[in-house]
């Protein structure tokens, strides 16, 4: 009975690796075919983002590209109640996602979709660690979409066009010192706030 249940084991061992490796492998296909990477953002700027206090506490606060859900986990670890959902639609960062969920029982939802899909209007913090291609792109529908109040954390790269109320710096990927960018959606959709 034992060895049968070793064996069990053993084949269950290798069926998630081999899966793991199907992933990763789908993973490289569509970075060749233009994806952008899965880089998640340094523990240190969620770490100075948390501390400057400028996410709401309550309140729907979405991720934005959230590849891992690293950045929503932190924020529920800090009593950020949420909800807390991610959007990432590469599988393998999603399955990292999944699988960080159930390891540490975090309430952070991470949907496999686009995130076109985000209930944009119901936010009251977003939070992002995009290119600056994806931003430029992502930045009209963030104008039209945002309710006023709205903050937007922009990690590492700055939304062209908008000015931010606050700018942190804190180790990040692209620099040692790197820059993360609060905006706030002022009185009507597609305004936003300037430095005070």
């Amino acid at each position: 009975m034992t060895m049968l249940l070793v064996e069990a084991l053993l084949v269950l061992v290798l069926f998630i690796l081999f899966a793991y490796l199907v992933a990763l492998f789908l993973e490289f296909v569509r970075l060749h075919r233009g994806g952008v990477p899965f880089v998640p953002s340094t523990t240190a700027i969620l770490r100075a983002v948390i501390d400057a206090n400028v996410l709401p506490h309550d309140g729907l606060i979405l991720d934005l590209g959230c590849g891992d859900g690293k950045a929503l986990r932190m924020l529920a670890h800090a009593g950020y109640k949420g909800p807390l959902v991610g959007y990432e639609r590469a599988f393998y960062p999603w399955l990292h996602s999944k699988l960080w969920g159930i390891l540490d029982r975090s309430p952070v939802i991470v949907r496999r979709e686009d995130f076109s899909h985000a209930p944009l209007e119901e936010a009251r913090g977003v939070y992002v660690f995009l290119l600056a291609s994806v931003l430029s792109k992502l930045a009209p529908t963030l104008s039209l979409r945002l309710a006023p109040g709205t903050v937007v954390v922009s990690a590492e790269f700055p939304i062209a066009d908008w000015t931010p109320v606050q700018v942190l710096t804190a180790p990040g990927v692209t620099a040692r010192e790197a820059k993360v960018f609060v905006y706030v959606v002022s009185g009507s959709r597609g305004s936003f706030q300037d430095v005070g």
